[in-house]
This record gives C-alpha cells, sequence and structure tokens, in this order.
C-alpha cells in the first residue's frame, strides 16, 4: 500500500558534485527518504568530476535534474546555475556531504510556512562522531579577519593582552550558545541553506564576485536589508562531514578562493581602505601557503 504524501510546500534542492560519489550517494539517498513528507525536486550540478559521480547520479538516481559542466565553476556559479532553475515556493543549497535524517525538512518546512518574514534557515549540524557543529556566527568585521585570520593579527594577540579583542572573537561565533534551540541568527552555513523563492526574487542570486566563501555573510546582509529574518532551528538536526568538497582541491587554491572571497566581501561592504589593510596584513599568509606548496613539489 502506498503511503499517501503528507501536503507540504514544494521545495527544490541544489546540489553540487565534484569527485565525490560516495557521499553523493549516500546524501541523495536521504534526500529521496523523505519523499513521503515533502514534496522536493533535485537540480544537481557536476562541477567536471573525473570519478564517474555524473554517471553515478544519471544511472541510480534519474530523477535528478543533472547538469555537466565542462569546468569546475566553484560553488557560486555552479549553485546559481540551480537557483535560476527554481520554481518551488522554497529552497535548499546542500553540500553533497551532508546526510538528512527523515523529519527534519518536514520541521523546517512547518516553520517557514508559520513564520512569513522568515526567509533563510538552517538547522543543528553534527559531525560524524555525533558533536555540533558551532555553526552561526554575526557579520563578520574586518577586525574579526584582522585579528582571528592573519598571521600578523595572531601574532600580535600573542605579544599584546587585547581583552576587548578576545570578546569580539568569542561574540562573532555566539560563544556559549549549545545550538540546541531557535534563534534568529546573522549569518546560516552555505552547507544547509534554506530559503524562500520570494526571497530570490526581492534579492536575487549569489553574488559571482565570489567564487566559494563569503556568500552567507553577503547574503544574509542582503536578506535583513531587504525586510527579512535569518533563524536556526536548533531542533533537528543534518549530518555534516565537513568539507569533503574541499579537500579535493589543494591547499594552495583553497587559500587562493578563500583570500579572493575575503577581499571581494570586505571591498564590497566596507571600501577600498579596509580592502587595502586587509590585503598587506594577508601577506605572510599568502607568502606562508605559496612556500608550503613549493616545499610539497
Amino acid at each position: 500500500m502506498n503511503k499517501r504524501r503528507v501536503e507540504t510546500p514544494a521545495l527544490t534542492i541544489s546540489l553540487l558534485s565534484f569527485n565525490n560519489k560516495a557521499l553523493l550517494e549516500k546524501c541523495l539517498n536521504s534526500i529521496f527518504r523523505h519523499q513521503d513528507e515533502v514534496n522536493l525536486k533535485v537540480l544537481l550540478v557536476d562541477n567536471a568530476s573525473v570519478d564517474g559521480s555524473a554517471d553515478m547520479v544519471h544511472r541510480k538516481f534519474p530523477q535528478v535534474s543533472l547538469t555537466r559542466n565542462q569546468t569546475n565553476a566553484y560553488f557560486i556559479k555552479a549553485h546559481n546555475q540551480n537557483l535560476q532553475k527554481v520554481k518551488t515556493k522554497y529552497f535548499l543549497v546542500l553540500n553533497e556531504d551532508i546526510e538528512i535524517p527523515k523529519g527534519t525538512l518536514k520541521v523546517l518546512l512547518k516553520f517557514m510556512e508559520e513564520n512569513p518574514r522568515v526567509g533563510l534557515v538552517s538547522c543543528r549540524l553534527i559531525d560524524g562522531e555525533g558533536k555540533t557543529d558551532t555553526t552561526c556566527s554575526r557579520f563578520p568585521h574586518p577586525l574579526d579577519e584582522l585579528f582571528g585570520y592573519s598571521f600578523l593579527g595572531k601574532l600580535l594577540r600573542r605579544v599584546v593582552p587585547l581583552p576587548w579583542v578576545e570578546k569580539r572573537l568569542r561574540n562573532y561565533h555566539y560563544a556559549g550558545w549549545q545550538r540546541d534551540t531557535i534563534r534568529e541568527v546573522e549569518v546560516i552555513p552555505g552547507s544547509f541553506f534554506l530559503g524562500r523563492k520570494k526571497l530570490l526574487e526581492d534579492v536575487g542570486l549569489f553574488d559571482e564576485r565570489f567564487l566559494m566563501f563569503y556568500e552567507e555573510p553577503d547574503y544574509g546582509i542582503r536578506a535583513r536589508t531587504a525586510g527579512w529574518q535569518t533563524v536556526h532551528i536548533g531542533t533537528v538536526h543534518a549530518r555534516h562531514l565537513r568539507a569533503q568538497g574541499l579537500i579535493k582541491l589543494t591547499p594552495l587554491t583553497r587559500y587562493r578562493l578563500g583570500e579572493h572571497d575575503l577581499l571581494a566581501y570586505y571591498l564590497k561592504h566596507f571600501g577600498i581602505l579596509w580592502w587595502l589593510i586587509l590585503r598587506v596584513a594577508l601577506i605572510p599568509n599568502w607568502l606562508y601557503w605559496h612556500v608550503q606548496a613549493a616545499v610539497g613539489k
């Protein structure tokens, strides 16, 4: 006897694949276990994988709408390929290294239905050992990068006591919050990024000045400016193996992408002066990763 489909809003899931066939298959299996709860469709862009990911999807998941890129378009452009096709009331940008337990999507969509001014939500993410990941943050400020990311800033914190900096960095990640409650936040993770089609219409697609990073705070700022709320729903969870797509790239490539997007974000939201300060502060980081790449050869 067929299960009766629960009447829930239709959802489009945007997925990417890049040489992660085994995890992608697990992710898709977890998604389609929700079909008796949620009326969903899946759009997948394969970023020129060479491990047979696209062929596996074509063979085992014919219901997935598959796009095969000839080159790696990275995160932002590839997800935009999917997002521009969204026709449903809701969309979910999802990493292929995530598995979604039954019930999670149903709870999130019900919350969205009951809270019409909420434009973006995410859930609690746990790792392979069941530990909760410290997702969500406040909107980043140049000082957060200067003291929390650049080698120069980290060295200065070791040499000179800067309690106000330490407090700022703790507050940036909502220190003390266990992620198991429902809370309005400023930034949710791009690995599980659920939003409304109406938000896409109001705000637009991801900004393609970015390649792989900083789309979350950028989009969060744009959503808040347009009057939408962003909420973390910690009462349900998904399993996230963290950055399994990124590890397919070399460390130097990951650094180059991260630096590019960091500088693009601060140029857009804070102007040329902060861009210049951060560009200079990141020179030791740049040198370190280039030396590491040279030594590795």
